[in-house]
C-alpha cells in the first residue's frame, strides 16, 4: 500500500528519507517560494545562514529572508509574499533574476531533507497541483517546519488538507503524525489564524497582509521542485 509519513516538526533524531518530501512552512517561506515561481522566477536556492545568502548576492541574484520575522539588513526582500505581490504589481521583472532565501524555520527544515529526498515546496497556493503530480507516488513524506522547534498549527493544517486530498483519491497508510494533521483538516483558515502563535506573532509585527495571502488558495500552476542532494528549487 502507498504510504504517507508526516513529521509535525523536524525531529532531530529521525532520518527523513522518502521518494519525495513535501516541505511546509506556511508562515512564510514555502509560500514566498510559491509566489516567486508564480511571478516568473526560474531558480530559488534555500540556505541555512545569512552569511551563505549574502555570499550569493549579485547583479543576477536577489536575496530574501528574515530573522525573528523581520527582513535582514542588506537583503533585497524580506520573507513576505505581500512585499513580492506589491513589487510584481509595480512591474518588477522577477524572471530577470535568480533568488536565494534563508529563514528561521523553513530553511532549517529543508536542510534536514534535501540530501536524502526530492523535495517539493508546498503552500496553500500549489498543494492541489502537487497532489495531482503525486497521484502515482508510493512513498510520500510531509515535513512541517514548525516554529523554533515547536509545532505550528498552520503547517499541520495544510498537511491535513494535503493528506485528505490524497485519501479522497486512494488508500494510503498513515503514521500517527499524519493522523494528527488530518484531524485539523476540518477547521477553517480563520480558526487556525486566531489560535496560531506564529500567526499572532506576525500580526504584532504588522504582517496581517501576509497572513491573508499565506492562507489563500490561489491555485498556482508552478510547483517548486528540488532534486535530491541539491539546494535549489526549480519550476516543476
Amino acid at each position: 500500500m502507498k504510504k504517507i509519513t508526516s513529521y509535525v516538526i523536524p525531529y532531530p533524531e529521525k532520518k527523513i528519507e522518502h521518494e519525495v518530501v513535501l516541505l511546509i512552512d506556511v508562515l512564510r517561506s514555502t509560500t514566498v517560494i510559491s509566489y516567486l515561481f508564480e511571478y516568473g522566477a526560474k531558480k530559488v536556492s534555500m540556505v541555512r545562514t545569512v552569511s551563505q545568502a549574502m555570499s550569493m548576492k549579485g547583479e543576477e541574484s536577489k536575496i530574501l529572508g528574515e530573522r525573528k520575522g523581520l527582513k535582514v539588513k542588506g537583503f533585497d526582500f524580506g520573507n513576505s509574499p505581500y512585499e513580492l505581490k506589491v513589487q510584481y504589481e509595480k512591474g518588477f521583472n522577477f524572471s530577470a533574476h535568480d533568488y536565494v532565501i534563508t529563514t528561521s524555520n523553513g530553511a532549517k527544515a529543508f536542510s534536514k531533507v534535501c540530501e536524502n529526498s526530492d523535495v517539493m515546496a508546498a503552500s496553500f497556493q500549489n498543494y492541489l497541483k502537487i497532489c495531482q503530480y503525486l497521484e502515482t507516488a508510493d512513498d510520500i513524506g510531509i515535513l512541517c517546519s514548525g516554529t523554533k522547534s515547536c509545532v505550528s498549527s498552520e503547517d499541520l493544517y495544510l498537511a491535513g488538507k494535503i493528506i485528505q486530498n490524497f485519501l479522497n483519491k486512494g488508500q494510503y497508510s498513515l503514521n500517527d503524525d499524519s493522523n494528527i494533521c488530518l484531524a485539523l483538516a476540518g477547521l477553517t483558515a480563520s480558526q487556525i489564524i486566531e489560535k496560531s502563535s506564529h500567526a499572532l506573532a506576525l500580526k504584532k509585527l504588522g504582517f496581517i497582509n501576509d497572513l491573508n495571502l499565506c492562507f489563500s488558495e490561489e491555485k498556482f500552476s508552478a510547483v517548486p521542485f528540488s532534486k535530491r542532494g541539491g539546494l535549489t528549487f526549480r519550476c516543476f
